[in-house]
């Protein structure tokens, strides 16, 4: 199995429920260990925080939608052969 070595991200989701794109995921993360996936919201607080990378974020905090905005992810993971990667940015909620 070939692993990627770009890892790109999804610079946006849409949780409403229709069956498309309703989990902010990141697709390339099958190749490698997650240690950690975390979003933040634009006052620093941790919404969520996985290392399973299935299903991913729904765009909820303690069961409440949160708003369409910008939010913060921080992924922590390794690769096969033991390399850690840390990755930030941003994606953005839309509804």
């Amino acid at each position: 199995v070939l692993v990627p070595e770009v890892i790109t991200v999804p610079n946006a989701f849409s949780p409403n429920g229709d069956g498309q794109n309703d989990y902010f995921i990141i697709p390339a993360l099958q190749y490698y260990t997650l240690e950690s996936l975390q979003i933040f919201n634009r006052w620093g607080q941790l919404l969520f925080e996985t290392a399973d990378n299935t299903p991913g974020w729904d765009g909820r905090y303690q069961g409440q939608p949160q708003p369409i905005g910008t939010y913060i992810y921080q992924i922590r993971l390794q690769t096969p052969t033991g390399i850690p990667i840390q990755r930030q940015g941003n994606v953005t909620l839309f509804r």
